[in-house]
């Protein structure tokens, strides 16, 4: 609880001229209004990045970075399952359209570009030879034609087996030539958390970005506080490691009855009410 007071106590009102390290995930296929009341929430929290899955292009898409672009929030594009209509690609259809999308007036406005969400996990997770496969070839193909950076993607410790799914990777040839910052997403257990960071730093000299932590305001005994709490700390502990820490997410999800927890993450509810947690986040990107 101190260490909530401090952040709330110890920023400042003045703005920042540097890109500070907080980003927020955004899903905006879940609501219709994303252009007017979730730009502006993100400009009133003060993140530097927003973290978004491309689907497949669209004007809505481009209006959305174009958006982000012109208020000065920056883009994180995932290029996952979701790009593709919910499949795993062949590594030719993967090929081709990693091309077209980085060479399109739809990309104009990304900043950084990360490969695969969770290739460890769930109904779309991949081989860790075939991820090493598409990193490659899209990290060959992005800088190619753009100089934005490539994350590798965050891979969730929470599945069984994820030490040995990272290490498998890395353990292919040129893996740490093909990517710029290595990614890793955080939930659960604080100590266990610095042991995960601690054993990605051991897999590589590039910088971390944490592309997602949170933790539901509801749910199992979860609270709008604990929620709080938990991104705080997870901030103050997380920092001196992760050169870029993203809150998962801004506004609470749909019901999943494979997953009901995950209707309670965001920051702001369904309804675009700010709970205890927007207030943490605000304050984070101002003491800085």
């Amino acid at each position: 609880m101190l260490i909530v007071a401090v952040l709330v106590v110890g920023f400042s009102f003045c703005p920042r001229t540097i890109e500070n390290s907080v980003g927020v995930c955004v899903h905006i296929e879940d609501f219709e209004d994303f252009e007017n009341q979730t730009i502006s929430h993100l400009i009133d929290l003060g993140v530097s990045y927003v973290r978004t899955d491309w689907s497949i292009p669209n004007d809505s898409m481009r209006k959305y970075s174009e958006d982000l672009q012109n208020n000065n929030i920056k883009l994180l594009a995932i290029i996952d399952h979701k790009t593709f209509g919910y499949k795993i690609p062949s590594l030719e259809e993967w090929n081709r359209t990693i091309t077209e999308l980085v060479t399109s007036e739809d990309f104009r406005y990304v900043d950084a570009v990360e490969i695969w969400n969770e290739p460890n996990a769930g109904l779309f997770a991949l081989q860790p030879e075939d991820y090493y496969e598409m990193l490659k070839s899209a990290y060959a193909i992005i800088k190619n034609y753009t100089k934005i950076p490539v994350i590798f993607a965050g891979v969730s410790p929470e599945v069984s087996g994820w030490e040995v799914y990272l290490n498998t990777v890395f353990a292919l040839r040129d893996t740490q030539d093909n990517f710029d910052f290595m990614g890793i997403h955080l939930y659960g257990n604080l100590t266990y958390n610095l042991h995960t960071l601690q054993f990605v730093k051991g897999l590589t000299s590039k910088p971390i970005w944490l592309t997602e932590t949170g933790k539901p305001s509801a749910f199992e005994g979860n609270t709008e506080q604990g929620q709080a709490e938990y991104l705080s700390y997870v901030y103050i502990t997380a920092r001196p490691l992760a050169s870029k820490i993203f809150f998962y997410e801004l506004r609470d999800g749909t019901w999943e009855p494979n997953n009901p927890k995950e209707v309670y993450f965001g920051l702001l509810t369904r309804e675009g009410a700010k709970k205890e947690a927007y207030h943490i986040v605000w304050n984070i990107c101002r003491d800085q």
